[in-house]
């Protein structure tokens, strides 16, 4: 049975929603002396809304995206290290330069009690991506960690607010990864932006980037 204490500690794992308010307000108070594209937007004039962030990010397209489907159980290591063996036409993957359009939303969960991250992706001329040419699109620094359990991580979804399909980054492992930072945070009684946190972790891997000023100028809710 766990003491108070601990129990203390765990809640702290998990963000409620007056919380994610704030911390979101603090987040983009920085990023408006950034001048780094975040907002906050209000969904058809009630409380829920979410932060939104536009970036343009230079990506690349595959001709046979599907070998990355096909062989990604048994070849997933080559497949990370985008290892591709020119003599073999089934392994030859044809790929072309290209500017993406990202669009990132921050949401709350009510079920899981943490902040979310959605996004969809298109090329300039409006085409969206499909899940096998984001999956192509992540560093491969991270490819390999996420397609230990890809639909428990990178999914696609109904946007709860717009009713669109985004892609989402599944929120069951947030608390898991979350709760040795913030214990840690809490030995040392140093206060932590719950949102700066997180979206330094789970952003890079869907390629948007948080400037380090974010976690030394961003406070934390009192």
């Amino acid at each position: 049975m766990m003491s108070d204490k601990e129990e203390s500690s765990a809640a702290r794992c998990y963000l409620d929603e007056k919380s994610f308010h704030i911390c979101c307000q603090l987040f983009l108070q920085h990023s408006s002396v950034l001048k780094d594209g975040w907002s906050w937007t209000e969904f058809k004039g009630v409380k829920e809304g979410y932060m939104k962030k536009t970036v343009l990010i230079p990506g690349r397209f595959s001709s046979l995206l599907n070998q990355f489907w096909k062989h990604k159980t048994e070849n997933m290591d080559a497949l990370v290290e985008d290892q591709v063996d020119d003599d073999d036409e089934d392994q030859a993957v044809c790929e072309n330069q290209a500017v993406m359009c990202y669009e990132y939303h921050v949401l709350y969960s009510c079920s899981y009690q943490v902040p979310i991250l959605y996004f969809r992706a298109s090329t300039l001329d409006g085409r969206l991506l499909s899940l096998e040419e984001v999956w192509n699109n992540i560093h491969p620094n991270y490819r390999k960690r996420l397609l230990q359990g890809p639909w428990d991580t990178l999914t696609q979804q109904e946007h709860p607010l717009l009713g669109q399909p985004f892609f989402v980054l599944h929120p069951c492992c947030t608390e898991e990864f979350m709760r040795p930072v913030l214990q840690m945070a809490h030995a040392k009684k140093r206060k932590v932006n719950y949102i700066v946190t997180w979206l330094s972790v789970v952003g890079p891997m869907v390629r948007l980037e948080v400037p380090l000023s974010y976690c030394t100028a961003v406070a934390a809710p009192n």
